[in-house]
């Protein structure tokens, strides 16, 4: 045990100590085994908590064969007894393994969480995060498929097996025995199905360990990598891997986090994020909440959280866009918030929300782009008067009940979206949230900065520009209510000015106008 001893960037957070989640399965010791049971942390004595650890379980339900489920109905004979017949191979296994380790306790969600308790569900996800950083090790079934089979997954003979090989020069004459490594940790481990869940992302950058079962057992903690072929451990400091074919991170996750020395931006961790599969569009906020408790304790301590955003980065953060998408792009229910008009508290019935957060839309994964174009801004076309955001509790993390933001800016009317995807125009670019908006008029536009093209040769500056549109009760008043629909970027090096389409020209009017906030007016999006 290494790792704990040796690791000092391993260990846990010592702030509460012997903290431990509302639930945990007690599988009994090696020594003394006995039928698991669900047992209260409360009711564990007191002068036994400091001294108690637990194992956790990253799992996909489908894999897992899920079929007993912590439920309202049962949770009485639950403690009493869990059942093993009624339990998934993953799940026995799990058991096993944390009994041979030596530890009493393991925390399972669809076991420790009522499943048809709304509020119970709710409150345990706000220690979400917590449940996995004050964990002793994570056990992950990386390797498990959709057809089930446990923790132990057949063994790939290419890897775990040694190869030899022989060297002749001059004198020298000797067989040498190797591990086959290339690609393997690619192969098992980063672009395994567990670890395109996005709930296992935060899962597991934030637990202090990890014990990966797949082809053979791989070890993943904040120093080190190893395997059992490579016990000595993967060289994972400057090495990085492909992840579904195109974006690259580096091997070891963990050192994402922020309070063991991480630099990795946010946002670099959300674009990772987009492209790891939700099923419930309303996790899609709650599965990063933990990574985002954590950033702004260690890394934004003086920042303000905004549903997946933070306020010290705007206006920048705002024009995110989405790309290679898999299945149906649409508006998330749960987060196109309900909004009141302030003074008249009149309910608008139509989808809004705040629509400026990528949380905003409903589909399986994707590439957000454009999350961190500060770093190619030249300057800011609009001013910032305030963020806010309603949590339907206390945790501004959780489910939130509305948000909007207030900007001083300059809006104008556009013309149809049909007209304008029919233009071959290379000076103007186009990116809807949802395809169907193209059939909503009249839309607005409403310019954010200016700023380089880095994929265009030269000094190519563009404006970058939301696109918005007026909702219920607001459509009359003047820019009281608007909801983003996407982002545009027009082109101020256009060679023939008069080419673009004059409905946008102003655009490239009002940036090159002195000073350029010329009549900026309030501007409130949802």
């Amino acid at each position: 045990m290494d790792c704990i001893t040796d690791h000092k960037e391993c260990r846990g957070p010592e702030t509460e100590a012997g903290w431990l989640p509302t639930r945990l399965i007690d599988v009994g010791l090696p020594e003394t085994p006995r039928q698991p049971r669900l047992v209260l942390s409360a009711d564990i004595k007191r002068r036994d908590r400091s001294r108690q650890v637990y194992v956790t379980l990253s799992h996909r339900w489908a894999s897992s064969g899920v079929q007993l489920k912590l439920k309202s109905c049962n949770i009485d004979i639950l403690m009493q007894s869990i059942p093993l017949q009624n339990l998934s191979s993953t799940f026995l296994d799990a058991i096993r393994v944390t009994r041979d380790l030596g530890v009493r306790y393991l925390w399972i969600d669809s076991l420790c969480i009522l499943q048809d308790s709304k509020a119970d569900w709710e409150a345990e996800s706000r220690d979400m995060g917590k449940v996995y950083e004050y964990c002793l090790l994570n056990i992950a079934a990386t390797g498990n498929s959709d057809n089930g089979g446990g923790l132990f997954q057949k063994r790939d003979s290419s890897f775990v097996s040694r190869f030899r090989f022989r060297i002749q020069y001059k004198d020298h004459d000797q067989v040498y025995s190797a591990p086959r490594l290339p690609r393997m940790w690619d192969q098992y481990i980063s672009n395994s199905v567990l670890n395109k869940r996005g709930w296992v992302l935060q899962e597991r950058i934030l637990s202090p360990r990890t014990l990966h079962f797949a082809s053979q057992l791989f070890w993943e903690c904040r120093i080190l990598q190893a395997s059992e072929t490579v016990m000595q451990g993967i060289n994972s400091d400057d090495s990085v891997t492909p992840v579904w074919g195109e974006k690259y991170c580096k091997v070891n996750l963990k050192r994402f986090r922020p309070s063991y020395g991480g630099k990795k931006p946010w946002f670099g961790l959300i674009e990772l994020y987009a492209r790891c599969s939700i099923t419930e569009p309303a996790d899609r906020l709650m599965a990063v909440a933990g990574l985002a408790k954590e950033y702004m304790l260690r890394s934004y301590d003086n920042h303000t959280y905004l549903a997946g955003l933070w306020k010290e980065h705007l206006p920048f953060n705002l024009l995110w866009w989405l790309e290679k998408a898999t299945g149906t792009v649409e508006y998330a229910a749960e987060y196109r918030c309900k909004v009141f008009v302030f003074k008249t508290q009149r309910l608008a019935n139509e989808r809004i929300g705040p629509s400026w957060s990528w949380a905003a839309l409903d589909y399986t994964s994707g590439v957000l782009e454009d999350l961190t174009v500060a770093w190619r801004a030249l300057w800011p076309l609009v001013k910032v008067v305030d963020a806010v955001i309603t949590p339907r509790g206390s945790d501004v993390f959780g489910v939130l009940e509305g948000g909007h933001i207030l900007l001083k800016g300059r809006v104008g009317q556009t013309f149809s979206l049909a007209a304008w995807k029919a233009l071959s125009e290379p000076s103007i670019s186009v990116k809807l949230d949802v395809e169907a908006i193209a059939d909503v008029e009249p839309l607005h536009c409403l310019p954010i900065m200016v700023g380089w093209n880095e994929k265009v040769a030269g000094n190519s500056r563009w404006v970058h520009c939301l696109l918005l549109e007026r909702f219920g009760p607001f459509r009359e008043r003047c820019n009281s209510g608007l909801t983003r629909v996407g982002v545009v970027k027009v082109s101020l090096e256009a060679e023939d000015f008069n080419s673009l389409p004059h409905e946008i020209r102003w655009v490239v009017e009002f940036v090159k106008s002195t000073p350029p906030f010329w009549k900026l007016e309030d501007v409130t999006i949802y």
